[in-house]
């Protein structure tokens, strides 16, 4: 299941502005970890996603939970970048490259 396609209740699928808080808040804790490491206030996430911290419970219940949705909606948006390009030639490398670089929370320094 897709990082989109969450649900709160097994089998029914959650509502359109609750999977827009969802990936809003999958977002923001990649940036939030990437800038501060996997103990950053979870009260900034919520933040950074527009959200209160009790919807940022009710989607992920533990600091873990959050750090594994927001690896896999990485890993996700990397093969959905994958797919794309496939085939794109002499510049999928460095799109790829820059693909792992942000889903690993790092910059690649500019000539190497």
């Amino acid at each position: 299941m897709g990082t989109g396609q969450a649900q709160a209740v097994p089998g029914r699928a959650l509502r359109k502005d609750a999977q827009l808080n969802r990936v809003a808040l999958l977002r923001a804790a990649a940036e939030v970890f990437a800038l501060a490491g996997l103990e950053a206030p979870l009260e900034e996430v919520a933040r950074r996603a527009g959200v209160g911290i009790g919807t940022l419970y009710r989607h992920f219940p533990t600091r873990d939970a959050l750090v594994e949705a927001a690896y896999r909606h990485g890993v996700e948006q990397l093969e959905i970048g994958f797919r794309r390009r496939a085939g794109a030639g002499a510049g999928h490398r460095r799109f790829m490259g820059d693909r792992v670089a942000d889903c690993l929370g790092v910059r690649a320094v500019e000539g190497q």
